[in-house]
């Protein structure tokens, strides 16, 4: 049962043969942490490629003034790692906590790159997922100088399904790079909307 997530997921992003699914299996860690837990603390080498079984977390970095900044969140079925670290062996520049209690899968750089010799189906999806993490940074960067504050929430709603109802707003308006206040009064202002939307479609039915 630990694993069916893990199966599920490689099933639709591979074409793994079944031996591959037990190795990848084979290898694993599996690790329970709890709320506020930190996977990965900024300076540290990253050693370990982690699957997200059940729970939520964060990768963030902290500023000059001590403000904390979240880079990206990761909740089931979805990977977490810092990939300049953990692929280069340097100091990682983030840190990475647990936002609830949390279940995991491990592996680390060692067993990693093994599975990656061994299966060249699950190398060219870790190239792939890669590929595509740098062209997601790229995305956020492009979106955060060109669209509205409106326009960048409904994206974070989009990239994160039902993640805002799980975390504290302020972690979201640090995400989006505004201020708590600014966040809340949107909120607001797009449930009057929607709630007057509702009315008049209902009055007029």
């Amino acid at each position: 049962m630990m694993y069916d997530p893990l199966r599920n997921y490689l099933r639709e992003w591979t074409t793994l043969p079944e031996d591959g699914f037990e190795r990848i299996e084979a290898l694993a860690v599996c690790g329970h942490l709890r709320k506020r837990q930190i996977l990965l603390q900024e300076g540290e080498i990253t050693r370990t490629h982690s699957f997200i079984i059940k729970g939520c977390v964060r990768m963030f970095r902290v500023g000059e003034n001590g403000v904390e900044h979240n880079i990206r969140f990761a909740m089931e079925s979805s990977w977490i790692t810092d990939p300049e670290s953990f692929s280069l062996g340097i100091p990682a520049k983030s840190t990475i906590s647990c936002l609830t209690d949390t279940e995991i899968l491990q592996w680390s750089k060692e067993n990693f790159d093994k599975l990656q010799d061994e299966l060249p189906a699950f190398r060219a999806f870790h190239d792939q997922w890669l590929i595509t993490s740098v062209g997601n940074t790229s995305t956020r960067v492009f979106q955060n100088i060109s669209l509205s504050t409106e326009e960048r929430y409904e994206q974070f709603l989009a990239t994160y399904p039902g993640l805002i109802n799980r975390i504290p707003l302020q972690m979201v308006a640090s995400y989006l790079g505004v201020a708590t206040k600014t966040l809340t009064r949107l909120r607001s202002r797009k449930y009057r909307n929607t709630y007057s939307a509702y009315h008049r479609t209902a009055k007029s039915a």
